[in-house]
């Protein structure tokens, strides 16, 4: 097995980067799409939901693609569909065909998923490097970097330039780095066999494979999603702050995710995996919880000192939730004896059903209450991610 060369490590990082920066584009300026749409919270929220399905006809067979013809083609056509999907969204002025285009973009976006996170499960068990964290941290800061790009430039650029322009250029650097990687690719035959896809047998597994870790990993993903569907149109409809403004609960509910993900190795070698998986989303969860509580009341008669405390939860969430996903994924990665790109995919395909329902339910409440309680569904799901830690290993790390 070959080390991780500095070539290797550049553009892996980089896809990992670039994943971020292109899927997240559309999310900054959420409130400008659903005003092209015309539909309210919850036919919004439920249209988002809904795209899943493109993501579980994608998962049905995703991991066993990956594990027969490598990531490597995978990768150049669900990127190409992925981008050309979002480019079209600020043209959209019809809730059916946006529906359509979303449930296109999210097979896309599953394939891709499968195939980067296969990736770096292989290179991950052949190098012996802790890498997981790492690149989904990248993939964060790629996510914070096109929200801080959103933020300066909403007022003064349209969202179909914005978008179309973004895509074509995040389109050919992918190509590029894919292209780099041409050697570095795991072959379909270096894997080991696997079930065939829609293989009954295969599905009951996926729904019964380690219930604990697809609990734990649904705790630690719905923050993450809300607040990429909600915390922009959280700030500007019932805060009423301006579109910029707007942007920022995202932005920094990312970079507190980042400053734990790129620590979080460090952290290893304090305090066991456990005890992390115990203490963040605990501190995360209740806390993300009080301040969005008391920031909301407080901004009905202080509004900026009130979005500035809702501010403060939504970094508490992030660092609640940081590290919990790739942690996760590294578990089952260890405890199955699938490949890496089929874990991915079964642990994929649990999920994305599983969080379609949530986020169906969190925007229906959005709608018959308001966006503040809808987030307290996520923040309590955070919460609970604690009561399965024990999965986590229980040593420090040593050099």
């Amino acid at each position: 097995m070959k080390t991780l060369g500095r070539s290797e490590k550049t553009h892996l990082n980089l896809l990992f980067f670039l994943f971020g920066v292109g899927i997240m584009a559309v999310a900054p300026r959420n409130p400008e799409i659903k005003h092209n749409l015309g539909i309210d919270n919850g036919t919004f929220g439920t249209l988002l939901s809904l795209g899943g399905a493109g993501s579980v006809i994608s998962l049905l067979f995703g991991g066993h693609v990956v594990h027969r013809l490598g990531p490597r083609p995978v990768l150049v056509v669900a990127s190409t569909v992925m981008y050309s999907c979002l480019a079209v969204m600020p043209h959209l002025h019809t809730a059916w065909l946006f529906l359509v285009i979303n449930i296109l973009a999210g097979l896309a976006l599953s394939s891709y998923h499968v195939s980067i996170n296969g990736q770096a499960l292989y290179r991950q068990e052949g190098t012996g490097l802790v890498l997981i964290p790492r690149l989904h941290g990248l993939w964060s800061l790629g996510a914070v970097t096109t929200a801080i790009f959103a933020f300066f430039i909403t007022s003064h650029v349209s969202l179909a330039w914005h978008i179309d322009v973004m895509m074509a250029v995040i389109w050919l650097a992918t190509q590029f780095s894919i292209w780099q990687l041409r050697d570095n690719f795991f072959a379909g035959s270096e894997e080991r066999d696997a079930p065939s896809p829609l293989h009954l047998k295969s599905l009951i597994a996926a729904f019964g494979f380690e219930r604990l870790i697809t609990f734990g990993l649904l705790g630690a993903l719905m923050i993450e999603f809300a607040t990429n569907d909600w915390a922009t149109i959280f700030a500007r409809e019932q805060i009423g702050m301006s579109p910029a403004l707007s942007i920022l609960p995202y932005i920094l509910f990312v970079l507190s995710m980042i400053s734990v993900r790129f620590t979080i190795h460090k952290l290893l070698f304090i305090k066991p995996e456990r005890f992390w998986m115990r203490v963040f989303p605990i501190y995360g969860g209740i806390t993300f919880i009080a301040l969005e509580l008391f920031g909301t009341h407080l901004a009905h008669t202080h509004k900026n000192l009130g979005f500035a405390v809702l501010l403060l939860g939504f970094i508490a969430g992030g660092i609640g939730c940081s590290h919990l996903a790739p942690t996760f994924f590294g578990i089952a990665g260890r405890k199955s004896d699938l490949p890496g790109s089929v874990v991915v995919g079964q642990l994929g395909f649990v999920n994305t059903i599983l969080i379609a329902f949530i986020k169906i339910g969190i925007s229906w409440v959005a709608q018959a209450t308001s966006v503040l309680f809808a987030l307290i569904i996520p923040g309590l799901m955070l919460i609970t991610v604690a009561s399965v830690s024990r999965l986590g290993r229980d040593k420090v790390l040593t050099a």
